[in-house]
């Protein structure tokens, strides 16, 4: 199992990032997201998919709550759960 700390910093008008396909990231890599900016409340961070995958049944899903964070494991193939 892989374990990954990933900071955000809102930038003005959000930011987003791309997973690696969850076939790549293997099974049981895990990611958690963090807005380290404290700023998701007015400039959401977006967490997408790899063309194909998803996270949770969804392309993407959102930080949007200020210091908010959230954890992601891959199955080794194409899907992210959040946890």
């Amino acid at each position: 199992m892989y374990n990954h700390f990933v900071d955000l910093t809102s930038a003005i008008g959000g930011s987003f990032v791309v997973l690696p396909a969850a076939s790549a990231a293997g099974t049981g890599m895990e990611l958690v997201f963090k807005d380290v900016s404290g700023n998701a409340t007015i400039s959401n961070q977006e967490i997408r998919a790899a063309s194909g995958d998803r996270i949770d049944g969804a392309t993407n899903m959102l930080l949007n709550i200020n210091y908010q964070s959230k954890a992601i494991h891959s199955d080794g193939g194409t899907n992210w759960w959040i946890h």
